[in-house]
């Protein structure tokens, strides 16, 4: 018989939970891998390499925490996702044609929800009424978010941001000020850069 260690994955318990990426209703599997000692076949378990959540509807794998932050306030989520974007593309003190094309289209990816051009200029006008930075603004949402989707919000405010290609400085010192209204860290923020934007992340 051949000696070895190999890796396995199961799934241990099934559900239904608010998918953050589906944003629905969603079958879910609650994985565990862990190295097993084969014998020609599985004799022994051995380290437990990790567990967590897997949507079977779109085959995305979440922390086990996803399952504490259901039913999230759908209507916060919505509110702050446009409200960063928003933010990040009047950086400049305007916001054109298209790049209210881009925040449809960004909106429709994170939320999955359509949303018309007139809806995307009518929170502009209110936001342009408001006395305080529209990151102050989120930060009081965000105490409506859990995890999972404070890190969408974030990163539909970067999606904005690169749809150029390039972050200019402002919009950098930008998404600086928005990580902090969503309660990250400045680790948390380096580690994000580093993985998505290596020069930006060199910047800081």
């Amino acid at each position: 018989m051949k000696l070895g260690v190999q890796a396995h994955s199961r799934v241990l318990t099934q559900g239904t939970f608010v998918c953050p990426s589906c944003r629905a209703d969603s079958p879910y599997e609650r994985v565990e891998a862990r190295r097993w000692l084969f014998v020609g076949v599985a004799v022994a378990p051995l380290q437990r390499l990790g567990e967590w959540i897997r949507c079977t509807q779109c085959e995305g794998a979440w922390d086990l925490d996803v399952l504490e932050q259901q039913p999230e306030d759908a209507v916060a989520f919505r509110t702050a996702v446009l409200q960063a974007m928003i933010g990040m593309m009047t950086v400049d003190g305007r916001i054109d044609d298209s790049e209210v094309e881009v925040i449809r289209t960004v909106y429709l990816r994170v939320v999955r929800e359509d949303l018309d051009e007139h809806a995307v200029r009518g929170v502009v006008a209110v936001l342009e009424t408001l006395s305080e930075p529209v990151e102050e603004s989120l930060r009081r949402l965000a105490v409506e978010l859990g995890s999972v989707e404070r890190e969408l919000v974030f990163q539909a405010a970067w999606r904005v941001a690169m749809a150029d290609g390039v972050i200019a400085t402002e919009e950098g010192r930008m998404l600086e000020r928005l990580s902090d209204a969503l309660g990250f860290s400045d680790v948390w923020l380096k580690n994000f850069l580093s993985a998505t934007n290596p020069a930006l992340a060199e910047r800081r």
